[in-house]
C-alpha cells in the first residue's frame, strides 16, 4: 500500500464531548475536546483550567450556550494564557490550542 495511504491511528484521539453546567465561581479542569456551557442564565465568574498533559496541536473547544461575564481561562498549573478571552458571549465559541509549548488562543 503507498505510504500516503497509511493512516496512523495509534496517534489519533477522537475529541471529548461534554456538556458542563458550572455555577458562578466555579473552577472547572478540562479535558481535550469540545465542551458546551450550560446554565440558567448569565455566569458571574468562571475559571477554566488546561488540561494537564496536551500534546502537540491539541485543542479544546467552548461553546457557551449562555454569557460569562468573567471568564478566566489557565494553564494546568493555573498560569495564566496570554491573549485569552476575558468574557464568554453566548453562541460564540472559543478554541484555545497547544502549541508544544503553550495555549495559544485562535481568533475568529
Amino acid at each position: 500500500m503507498p505510504s500516503f495511504l497509511f493512516a496512523d491511528t495509534g496517534s489519533f484521539y477522537p475529541p471529548n464531548i461534554g456538556a458542563l453546567s458550572p455555577t458562578t465561581g466555579s473552577t472547572v479542569r478540562l479535558n481535550r475536546g469540545y465542551h458546551s456551557i450550560n446554565g440558567a442564565g448569565t455566569i458571574a465568574a468562571l475559571t477554566f483550567l488546561m488540561p494537564s498533559n496536551p500534546y502537540m496541536g491539541s485543542r479544546v473547544m467552548l461553546f457557551p450556550n449562555v454569557a460569562v461575564t468573567s471568564l478566566t481561562l489557565q494553564t494546568a498549573s493555573g498560569g495564566a494564557i496570554a491573549g485569552a478571552p476575558t468574557a464568554g458571549v453566548a453562541g460564540k465559541p472559543i478554541t484555545l490550542l497547544w502549541t508544544g509549548t503553550a495555549w495559544q488562543p485562535e481568533v475568529d
